[in-house]
């Protein structure tokens, strides 16, 4: 997913001056698909345990509950 700018602008954060121009894009997100599986083990080579999910009916949206490892 990206932003374009349709305008010339600064922008300002906190004391950061940001300019963008006419044009152009900033990536605001990546999107990666796991199966449940994948996921937790992904999040366990990150320090995480994984305590439960839940799901839609589907199957197809997933809510993931992990602890530090240190739990």
């Amino acid at each position: 997913m990206h932003l374009i700018s349709e305008i010339d602008q600064f922008v300002h954060f906190n004391e950061h001056k940001f300019h963008f121009r006419r044009g152009e894009k900033i990536i605001t997100e990546y999107s990666y698909k796991y199966s449940p599986d994948e996921f937790a083990a992904f999040a366990a080579k990150a320090g995480f345990n994984f305590v439960r999910m839940w799901t839609d009916e589907a199957g197809l949206f997933g809510v993931f509950y992990f602890v530090t490892a240190s739990e």
